[in-house]
Order: structure tokens, then C-alpha cells, then sequence
């Protein structure tokens, strides 16, 4: 593939990459929501005393967060540098590759 389909691709990949992270995000909202409803409810039903079910809410509520940066604040940010790397690679390689063929044909 050329550079120049490469960048007939770009701005629908850019897009795809976002929103199949996204999904992953909310799918692990999802389960953080569901797993503590759960958990709630199962340390106010067997002792309501003793409320214990903050913990796991916050610790992984860290993590949600966490995630949550990385996967909606950070990700444009990446792709760019990404791509740009990549680039810079490609660069490289077809520019090595020359000095390879010049080598041999020697």
C-alpha cells in the first residue's frame, strides 16, 4: 500500500480506532456499575452494620478513572504521535531498503 492510499484511509481509521476504544470503556463502566450495585447490595442485605462495599468501589473507581483518561482524554494525542512514528519508520525503511538494493547491484 502507498503512502498516498494510506492517506485515503486515515480519516476513516482515526475514527474507528476511537470508537472501538471507546466501546471497551463503556463496557468496563458497564460491569464496574453492575459488580458494585451487587456488592452493595449484598453487604447491606447480610450485615449493614459493617459497611464494607466502599472499598472496592473506590479502588476500582481509581481504575475507572485511570481509564478513562487514557482512553478519552489521551487518545487523539496518540494516534497523531502514532502515526507519525510510524511515518518516521517507514521513512526509514524505504531509505535503508535503497541503500540495501545499491549494496547489492555492486
Amino acid at each position: 500500500m502507498s503512502n498516498r492510499d494510506s492517506e485515503k484511509y486515515k480519516p476513516t481509521y482515526r475514527p474507528l480506532v476511537l470508537k472501538n476504544v471507546r466501546d471497551r470503556f463503556f463496557v468496563h463502566l458497564i460491569i464496574y456499575i453492575i459488580v458494585n450495585i451487587f456488592l452493595a447490595t449484598l453487604n447491606l442485605t447480610s450485615d449493614p452494620d459493617v459497611i464494607w462495599f466502599v472499598y472496592p468501589l473506590i479502588g476500582w473507581g481509581i481504575g475507572i478513572i485511570a481509564h478513562f483518561v487514557f482512553v478519552i482524554v489521551l487518545p487523539k494525542k496518540s494516534l497523531r504521535q502514532n502515526e507519525v512514528e510510524s511515518k518516521e519508520l517507514a521513512s526509514e525503511d524505504s531509505s535503508n531498503k535503497g541503500k540495501n538494493d545499491e549494496v547489492k547491484s555492486e
